[in-house]
């Protein structure tokens, strides 16, 4: 019965169009302003468009590298724990945007982005990205957004652990300037461990006023088109670095305290724009194994090769 009640509005529906129609075709005219077309006024339908996200928004889902659905529905409030925090949406233009798929995660292809992700996120942060305890990341539309017109790029920050064994961590509070001289999450101090090959085990993030050997002092850049490998760019760092220990404390040769460590730049950093590695100052009497050993006090930056307070171990 439902159906069939269905069925008879329609009928009556056409029936009443119908007559309509007769009687306007029959009548002397229309009104003014009227043109006798009952279908021609309704507006067209707008285009449909793909949602595209915020800066300065964070998110309760794990970082990836690619998005599909609504942003809002992820979305939390920065104060409470969250994985990633955008710190820059920016547009893809030219030769890319005319793909029919996004581009592939690490691919050379998105350097550009990245490079502008690294300089809108130090911005935002305060300080280069290296320069703290986040890892930056690139988040690009699913290919059904790509398909339908999404050519926004994210840039986003995840939090590291302070613990250099542990891996990427919520973030309780906003990463905004949060790596500026004295943020909650700049790196300083630390307690460095190295094996008989040199290698670091452990670097573990310290309160500088406690006993460490160990202390971020700065960032190295190289340059290059290619990836001249593994080695070249270890040997590179390593240079690097030695004079950025100089710099940070304030001497133009040799130290009786202090040597130096970095960290290496992958081939996937490399390909995605990456220059940029991290150097610190590592306690030490003349051999690797000593460091472990070793602690001081306070920051040794500008100390020369003055004797840091609180040295013990050698």
């Amino acid at each position: 019965m439902r159906r069939g009640r269905v069925l008879m509005v329609g009928r009556v529906l056409v029936v009443g169009l119908a007559a309509l129609a007769v009687l306007a075709a029959c009548g002397p005219g229309t009104a003014a302003g009227v043109d006798g077309d009952l279908v021609d006024d309704w507006p067209a339908f707008a285009a449909a468009k793909t949602a595209t996200p915020v800066a300065g928004v964070c998110y309760d889902a794990e970082y990836s590298d690619s998005w599909s659905g609504d942003f809002d529905s992820h979305t939390t409030d920065c104060s409470k724990e969250h994985w990633t925090e955008t710190t820059y949406v920016g547009t893809f233009t030219g030769t890319l945007a005319a793909r029919n798929v996004p581009p592939l995660a690490d691919s050379a292809d998105l350097a550009d982005a990245f490079t502008s992700c690294s300089s809108k996120s130090e911005e935002y942060l305060g300080g280069p990205w290296q320069s703290g305890y986040v890892w930056l990341g690139l988040t690009l539309p699913g290919t059904a957004a790509w398909r339908g017109g999404a050519r926004w790029y994210r840039c986003e920050v995840v939090g590291l652990s302070k613990n250099v064994d542990s891996d990427y961590i919520q973030l309780t509070g906003s990463a905004k300037a949060a790596l500026a001289a004295g943020g909650a999450l700049a790196r300083s101090c630390s307690v460095l461990q190295v094996d008989a090959s040199n290698n670091i085990t452990a670097d573990d993030a310290a309160d500088c006023s406690k006993p460490h050997n160990s202390e971020f002092s700065g960032l190295y850049t190289l340059t290059g088109s290619s990836f001249p490998g593994k080695t070249v760019v270890s040997q590179k760092a390593d240079d690097a670095c030695k004079a950025v220990r100089g710099r940070y404390l304030g001497i133009s040769g040799a130290s009786h305290y202090f040597g130096w460590s970095w960290w290496s730049i992958t081939e996937k950093e490399w390909a995605l724009g990456v220059r940029t590695g991290i150097c610190e100052i590592t306690a030490s009497a003349g051999t690797a194994t000593s460091t472990n050993k070793i602690r001081y006090t306070g920051s040794a930056k500008g100390i020369g090769d003055r004797k840091p307070t609180g040295w013990v171990g050698s």
